[in-house]
């Protein structure tokens, strides 16, 4: 396992100095790097799969999980349709968690939750803050755009758990190398949208809501991002 994430590293840093960024999403300015970002102790900690955190480590994980930076965007790894995938895309999610690491070793990785034990709906209500119960962190608002999901995909992948998926924010300068690392692992990387503004916007082909975050129920929440039965 050591040799495999030594050779993981190695590869990061090649790919990472010569990646290009994703030409399907736009540039922006990014927060300094370090502002915010996990440690691989994070992922130690609680992120991985089966651990058992004590008090200090869920509040780490609350915290850890939050989305960070106006402009950031959200990225969904591992288990994603199909009909997001390029044809040849040769996927291994079991590669999911040495990915992730090294993505956080890399020092790019704002924000990460594992969708293993709560649904995508649930990891992204976390992210902006809801139902988290901290005072002292503000709300984040995030504009999500499913348009190219279909309906039946959107239903299905927002409402089920999965250890094959997780939720990470980085900073849009870092968006093209990341999902090229990831896709060195096999590991599909997706955006799903950015964070910022005081709102929840949730885009689909079908339609286009939104909802002011401060005060929203979960009830508001799922009426937002689950598309109609």
């Amino acid at each position: 396992m050591l040799a495999s994430f030594s050779l993981a590293t190695r590869e990061w840093s090649h790919c990472m100095s010569e990646a290009t960024p994703e030409p399907s999403v736009s540039e922006a300015p990014a927060a300094p790097r370090g502002t915010g970002v996990l440690t691989p102790e994070d992922f130690h900690g609680w992120l991985a799969p089966g651990a058992l955190p004590d008090a200090a480590a869920l509040a780490r994980r609350s915290w850890g999980q939050r989305f960070k930076d106006d402009g950031d965007v959200v990225l969904l790894l591992g288990a994603v349709p199909a009909s997001l995938l390029e044809p040849d895309f040769a996927t291994d999610l079991a590669a999911l968690p040495l990915t992730l690491l090294g993505l956080i070793h890399e020092g790019v990785v704002k924000s990460a939750a594992s969708c293993a034990d709560a649904s995508l709906a649930e990891v992204l209500a976390a992210g902006c803050g809801l139902g988290q119960g901290d005072a002292g962190l503000l709300l984040r608002g995030v504009g999500l755009d499913f348009t190219a999901w279909s309906g039946d995909d959107l239903a299905v992948t927002l409402a089920e758990t999965s250890a094959d998926r997780a939720v990470i924010t980085v900073a849009a300068t870092d968006v093209g190398r990341v999902i090229r690392q990831a896709r060195i692992f096999g590991i599909p990387a997706v955006p799903l949208g950015r964070v910022g503004d005081e709102t929840v916007a949730v885009k689909t082909a079908a339609n286009e809501k939104k909802s002011a975050v401060a005060g929203l129920t979960p009830e508001g929440w799922n009426a937002l991002v689950r598309p109609p039965a």
